[in-house]
This record gives C-alpha cells, sequence and structure tokens, in this order.
C-alpha cells in the first residue's frame, strides 16, 4: 500500500512466483518447434490474448528479437509461441485453442529453460503466474519449477502522474485562510472535510 500510494498507482495484480536452478527434461510435442524473431511480430500480436488492439507492439518486438523466443509450427502456421519478458522472466506463453491439449506448453516451457541455461548461461529461470491460472499452476509443477515464499505484486498506473509538489501547491490554494472564506466545494472552513484532512 506504501508502495502504491508512495508512486501513484491505482491498479495492482498479485501473481506466484516460481524458480529453477536446474533444467527441465525435453518434452517431445507433435509439431516442431523452433526459434522465432519479430518477421512473426504480426501474428504474434494477433494470437497473444494479452495484446490488445492500440497497444504499441514494440515491446513484443524488442522480445521476439532478444533471442529467447521459440515458436511451434503446424506446416508454416504458427500455434503457439513463448518469450521473456523484459527482466528476462519466462512468459508471452500462448497456443491457439485448437492446438491445446498436446504438450505444446510444456514443450515450449522447457525448450527456453534449457536455452537460456545452455545458450544464455543462466543460473536460474523464473516466472511469474497469476492467481487463478491453474493450467500455469500445473505447468509449472509439471516442469519442476518450485513456488517461492513470496508472492509479486505489479503496480502500475492507469491515470497520469501528478508532480507532489503540484498537488500539494494545489491543495494549499484550496484551505480557507479565515473562518469567513470557503473553499471550492461550498463549504464553511470548519465543516470542510478537505480541510479537517
Amino acid at each position: 500500500e506504501f508502495a502504491a500510494d508512495y508512486f501513484q498507482c491505482d491498479c495492482s495484480e498479485s501473481y506466484y512466483q516460481f524458480t529453477t536452478q536446474t533444467q527441465p527434461p525435453a518434452f517431445e510435442a507433435d509439431f516442431p518447434i523452433r526459434p522465432i524473431n519479430s518477421d512473426y511480430l504480426d501474428t504474434v500480436c494477433r494470437i497473444y490474448e494479452r495484446f490488445q488492439e492500440g497497444d504499441d507492439p514494440q515491446y513484443l518486438k524488442d522480445r521476439l528479437n532478444a533471442g529467447a523466443a521459440f515458436g511451434a509450427f503446424d506446416g508454416d502456421k504458427l500455434i503457439g509461441f513463448i518469450f521473456t519478458h523484459s527482466d528476462w522472466s519466462l512468459g508471452g506463453l500462448e497456443v491457439l485453442p485448437e492446438y491445446r491439449r498436446h504438450g505444446l506448453a510444456a514443450a515450449l516451457e522447457s525448450t527456453l529453460i534449457r536455452h537460456l541455461f545452455q545458450e544464455k548461461d543462466f543460473r536460474y529461470c523464473h516466472c511469474q503466474v497469476a492467481l487463478d491460472n491453474k493450467a500455469s499452476l500445473q505447468l509449472q509443477w509439471k516442469l519442476g519449477l518450485e513456488l517461492c515464499d513470496d508472492n509479486v505484486v505489479w503496480l502500475w498506473r492507469e491515470n497520469e502522474w501528478v508532480d507532489p509538489k503540484q498537488l500539494r501547491d494545489d491543495q494549499e490554494k484550496r484551505i480557507p485562510k479565515t473562518e469567513e472564506e470557503t473553499c471550492d466545494c461550498g463549504h464553511e472552513h470548519c465543516n470542510c472535510p478537505e480541510t479537517e484532512s
């Protein structure tokens, strides 16, 4: 609550955090998995459920070009993918609904983890899972990741940041200086809830 107030965040979301210091076994899938880059940006934007119309695709482009993104393919069709977020946590896992329950999620995530250990010399991998995402929770346990003791809380603001000094100056201007004055809300000075706080 203190951090949310200090940074003027009006939104928050809690996540479980998982980590591993060992590579999972390679999981086989019915479809081939290979590295992808921003050549697939349009398809990723269309498939990825967290990407909304009007969002800036630059973040996804950067993540696809970071050298840690993999896709599953049915012929030339991209049917699922995974990438790392900007903090290098595992994320961006998406599989088209009609291709789910074929082991693709486990194959994609295990491929990415093994790549990070073998090619990027990571000492550990981690990810965050929404509290209500049962499928992802089961996937992390299946891959042998360990649940951390503490959750991660993401804070962000949807409203514009306000300079605290400007906010204080604006508040001071609204405080009546004498008993006869009234504040902007029309209350008498002694009864104004704004001045009481």
